[in-house]
């Protein structure tokens, strides 16, 4: 009997003890040394990445984009707290190896892939990403350029070179219009009511330049959201679909018919096109699965 109680006890204990370390995955906690040297591992993959950025001629676009999968996929294994761990070992490396400078389109890259990894975790909504993505990094884009050109002598180099981008578009867009017969409607009408937003624009620079970075983020969010979810995906993880199962069901039609154009002994010899029905057979795969569990879960529910 005692011995009974006593199993009792330890069971009780080690679900308290359960319940106490487990929380939100923001919550500060004492690290494991496998989260420690996981988060360690993938902040000096994102430093690697960002020193072969800077300093390969080409390349670097793929590299920019591959920097947020992994600080994503740290998110989805370990959670956020040690995502941001990692971020702090990144730009303390960063900073050593390529000076402050390095810093902010590291923290850019880092913190898209932490935002995209945690509301994949938490399977929010296509368009609610897209839109909290375009408005949180036009706000990072828009606090790196006012950082850089005060460091460089203040907004006053800034509105001069908007200025000087105006003047220099101005005749393009008025010969444009000359083409199309409409260059008095350009001179009399549009011209000088472009001339009064252009001069509101430069007396309110700072909420121009916020607009502009809202506009140049629209796409690369989207871009950023898509490689990131696909990879992702394709690595195994359970995450919703971007842009979604039919669209993805369509392009992996467009991609079989695209196959089938190539004789049996091309596609065997080239290992491109070998490498390329692989991948389009792995993601129709992982498309299915993923779409029969939520189909499941739902049934439940």
């Amino acid at each position: 009997m005692l011995k009974n109680v006593e199993e009792k006890a330890g069971a009780g204990s080690g679900a308290a003890h359960v319940r106490k370390t487990s929380g939100p995955p923001w919550q500060a906690r004492r690290l494991s040394a496998l989260e420690i040297a996981e988060g360690a591992l993938l902040a000096d993959i994102g430093v690697i990445f960002q020193l072969l950025i800077r300093y390969l001629p080409v390349g670097g676009s793929i590299l920019q984009l591959l920097v947020p999968v992994i600080f994503a996929m740290l998110v989805l294994r370990r959670g956020l707290y040690v995502a941001c761990m990692s971020l702090c070992v990144a730009l303390f490396l960063i900073c050593l190896v390529m000076g402050p400078g390095g810093m902010p389109y590291l923290l850019l890259e880092i913190g898209a892939g932490l935002f995209l990894g945690v509301t994949m975790r938490y399977r929010l909504p296509h368009l609610l990403i897209i839109v909290l993505g375009v408005f949180g990094g036009a706000l990072g884009l828009w606090a790196v350029v006012i950082t850089y050109s005060f460091l460089a002598g203040g907004p006053a180099s800034l509105i001069r070179g908007m200025h000087q981008t105006y003047v220099t578009l101005t005749p393009l867009v008025g010969a444009f219009f000359r083409l199309l017969a409409l260059g008095n409607w350009w001179q009399n009408t549009l011209l000088p009511q472009l001339n009064r937003f252009i001069q509101w624009a430069l007396q309110n620079w700072w909420l121009l330049l916020y607009l502009a970075a809202c506009f140049l983020c629209i796409p690369v969010v989207i871009g950023v959201y898509l490689v990131t979810n696909l990879c992702l995906r394709l690595l195994g993880y359970p995450v919703r679909a971007f842009p979604g199962y039919r669209l993805e069901g369509l392009s992996v039609r467009l991609l079989r018919l695209f196959l089938k154009l190539f004789p049996a002994r091309t596609l065997a010899r080239s290992s491109r096109l070998h490498r390329l029905q692989r991948t389009v057979r792995f993601l129709n795969r992982a498309r299915l699965r993923q779409q029969r569990l939520e189909q499941e879960g739902r049934s439940q529910v």
